[in-house]
């Protein structure tokens, strides 16, 4: 498969695993902004930005930066979506990273494997990153969300 059509198996995956937990969810009309699914959550609506990783060395490198109209690079940050979803290709499952260790990144490595150099600081755990309702509380009881320039009608 090509870049793009990894990065859409990424949002479907990420998209069937919010139906099945229940929540609405919404999806952008062509490819344009720095978000690529909204999910309803506990009266909000929060804004997803997807990522689809194969592992690498025992680890999912997540790149933090995109590439935007005519190739520009692109940012990441608060203002342009709420949570980052990685779609981990190899293990068939999805970490949920806040923004704030987005944007201090230009990539960002979830290990699955222990590092061969035995090194513990610094290391982000792809099993640290798991839990969704976490992650979202979290998010919604820390700080404004897209919702507050959206409204549910």
């Amino acid at each position: 498969m090509n870049t793009k059509r990894i990065g859409n198996y990424g949002e479907l995956k990420v998209a069937a695993f919010l139906v099945e937990k229940g929540y609405s969810v919404l999806t952008e009309l062509g490819d344009i902004s720095k978000i690529d699914l909204v999910v309803h959550y506990k009266g909000k609506l929060l804004g997803i930005q997807v990522k689809a990783s194969s592992k690498d060395n025992g680890a999912y490198p997540v790149r933090c930066r995109g590439v935007g109209y005519k190739g520009c690079s692109v940012k990441y940050n608060k203002e342009d979506c709420d949570v980052f979803a990685v779609y981990c290709i190899d293990d068939d499952t999805i970490a949920w990273i806040g923004m704030d260790t987005i944007a201090s990144s230009g990539t960002l490595v979830l290990r699955v494997d222990p590092p061969k150099n035995n090194q513990s600081d610094g290391i982000r755990l792809l099993a640290d990153y798991m839990d969704f309702e976490k992650a979202l509380d979290t998010l919604i009881s820390s700080e404004p969300s897209l919702s507050q320039s959206l409204k549910v009608v």
